[in-house]
């Protein structure tokens, strides 16, 4: 029983670990991402939040 336990303890810790690193991976990559619009144009209005749900076709900014 003690032998099981001291192994669920190690999967639970390396899931952990794993779990971080794609955490951290994830975090470092949206850090910086450029929108780029195929015209000139100002952002008039920013329609998503950092850490919202969005669907392919949702609208990110209103740009005149």
């Amino acid at each position: 029983m003690v032998i099981q336990a001291e192994t669920d303890i190690i999967k639970a810790e390396s899931e952990l670990q794993a779990n971080k690193e794609a955490l951290s991976a994830i975090t470092n990559a949206t850090k910086s991402i450029s929108v780029l619009a195929p015209f000139a144009g100002t952002i008039s209005r920013k329609n998503v939040s950092i850490g919202q749900n969005i669907e392919l076709t949702t609208p990110l900014f209103d740009i005149a």
